[in-house]
């Protein structure tokens, strides 16, 4: 979340590779919406959060 709300500072590269990682994980990115409205980032944090939802479905699951 730190990664994408400080993306002006870090740059989007940063923040993409970590909504990347988040999403191969199987993050859920309705939980990052949430946590973003309750932290008052949600404007920052919400296209990032949409392009999730979207890789989500592309992206293989990792086997435990």
């Amino acid at each position: 979340m730190d990664m994408l709300r400080y993306r002006g500072k870090f740059g989007d590269e940063p923040a993409m590779k970590a909504m990347k990682d988040f999403s191969a994980a199987g993050g859920d990115p309705h939980q990052m919406m949430e946590i973003a409205r309750e932290i008052g980032c949600y404007r920052q944090v919400e296209p990032f959060t949409r392009l999730a939802e979207e890789m989500q479905s592309a992206i293989p699951m990792r086997s435990p």
